[in-house]
């Protein structure tokens, strides 16, 4: 007996769901990171872009873990990035460089493995997407803490 389309897919998000639980914690350890918990990030993320006042923001801020640290960047440098991008874009006399995008890009498909009990730190692996004519597209993969219920980019914890 074949299996229909729409149960296989359901049991492979039920298998996902699973596997990304189990992978984040027990009831003994942190809390677990879940589904809801990685798109809440991803959602954040991506309207902590959408606009000038959301690129301000403290909730923007509070998306990055306080021990960021990703090749001798920390998250000081990174908010104080991101707002000189948000001023810039809001300077419509400014034309923005092709490749000033990281204010434009958004991340899907999101994934959290590779956690670890005792840290909370998991590995993320998403897409980001430039929403250009273009769409241009790339994989990506950083740390991320699961701390107090939700995630945090973390970075590769190294100086240079």
């Amino acid at each position: 007996m074949k299996a229909r389309p729409a149960s296989r897919l359901a049991l492979g998000l039920s298998v996902l769901t699973l596997a990304l639980l189990s992978a984040c914690g027990s009831d003994n350890d942190p809390p677990r990171a879940s589904n809801t918990s990685i798109d809440s990030f991803v959602a954040d993320y991506n309207r902590g872009l959408a606009s000038v006042s959301n690129m301000n923001a403290a909730t923007f801020a509070d998306l990055v873990d306080d021990s960021f640290l990703d090749a001798g960047y920390n998250k000081a440098q990174l908010l104080s990035n991101v707002k000189a991008d948000a001023a810039a874009l809001a300077d419509a006399s400014n034309e923005i460089p092709a490749d000033q995008v990281f204010p434009l890009l958004t991340i899907k498909d999101a994934a959290v493995s590779n956690c670890d009990d005792s840290t909370g730190i998991c590995t993320l692996t998403a897409t980001y997407v430039n929403p250009d004519k273009d769409a241009t597209s790339a994989p990506m993969t950083v740390q991320v803490r699961f701390q107090d219920g939700r995630f945090r980019l973390y970075g590769d914890q190294k100086s240079a």
